[in-house]
């Protein structure tokens, strides 16, 4: 009888393991940096500067449903008439997050997922039961959300490149579509391998 169950658990978790969507990677990692390659004087604390199709465009002429990218501005410990500016120079990014937002404001939090030989991993999904009575939302939108550090720039806080897409998927924005929208403003590289080695060594000490 024992052996009976464990043959049926086992079965459960290779077909779970065989249908569950994998984990959405994001484009870039903590390797890459972003160099900034324009200067900005006089912004207001939590400043927004949008950029699309290789140039920066006000927020209210933005395709959203063709990548863009907006660069976030702020110093917590300020006030609200604090004036920040940004310079050329390179940002490492120190985490990045995929997520998916619908039209009627419910974030996609992390679903854990098990994958048999490789342990727990995370990936975008939103649980809604009650789609069949007021059904899906007319759209979503996709981000990836990268934490930018800088001790010469601390104001200089996220980088988000975002899109709409009408169905739910793997529909973030890819390298490619970020680069198109930032053009030669922002550029998003992988570090060199010494640089690579210089910072984790600087975040282990």
């Amino acid at each position: 009888m024992r052996y009976t169950i464990l043959i049926a658990i086992a079965g459960l978790l290779l077909i779970a393991c065989a249908t569950t969507r994998k984990p959405f990677v994001p484009p870039v990692d903590s390797n890459f940096s972003a160099q900034i390659q324009i200067t900005f004087d006089s912004l207001p604390n939590y400043t927004r500067l949008y950029f699309q199709n290789g140039m920066q465009i006000a927020e209210k002429d933005l395709d959203r449903w063709t990548t863009y990218c907006r660069l976030h501005i702020f110093n917590r410990d300020k006030k609200a008439d604090y004036l920040a500016s940004v310079r050329p120079g390179r940002f490492g990014i120190s985490s990045v997050k995929n997520y998916a937002r619908s039209s009627d404001g419910i974030n996609y939090l992390p679903g854990l997922q098990m994958f048999l030989g490789f342990g727990l991993a995370t990936s975008r999904s939103g649980t809604r039961s009650d789609w069949e009575y007021d059904g899906p939302p007319d759209y979503y939108l996709y981000q990836v959300e990268m934490k930018l550090t800088s001790t010469d720039q601390p104001d200089v806080q996220f980088l988000t490149c975002s899109r709409k897409w009408s169905t739910r998927g793997d529909y973030f924005p890819t390298l490619a579509a970020m680069r198109r929208a930032l053009g030669n403003l922002i550029l998003l590289e992988p570090m060199s391998v010494s640089t690579a080695f210089k910072r984790s060594l600087r975040a282990s000490l």
